[in-house]
């Protein structure tokens, strides 16, 4: 369960850091990645472990690939 706690929070953090990097809002993400606003939120409170689905969408709306939200 630590293991799940940790990626989701390296996870979290990765879509925070490019969001502020590109000046996006959880709005504009959200608006990007085609999903709700709460659902970006949560996400980046690591409230809700992503389906592969929304990473991918999450990665593209930020421009980048899915590994790069993926910490090593």
């Amino acid at each position: 369960m630590e293991d799940k706690k940790y990626y989701i929070k390296k996870l979290s953090n990765q879509i925070r850091m490019r969001r502020f990097e590109l000046h996006l809002s959880q709005e504009k993400l959200a608006e990007l990645a085609e999903c709700n606003v709460n659902h970006i939120g949560r996400m980046e409170r690591e409230q809700v472990d992503p389906s592969f689905t929304m990473i991918i969408k999450i990665a593209r709306a930020l421009g980048i690939s899915p590994k790069d939200l993926m910490p090593e």
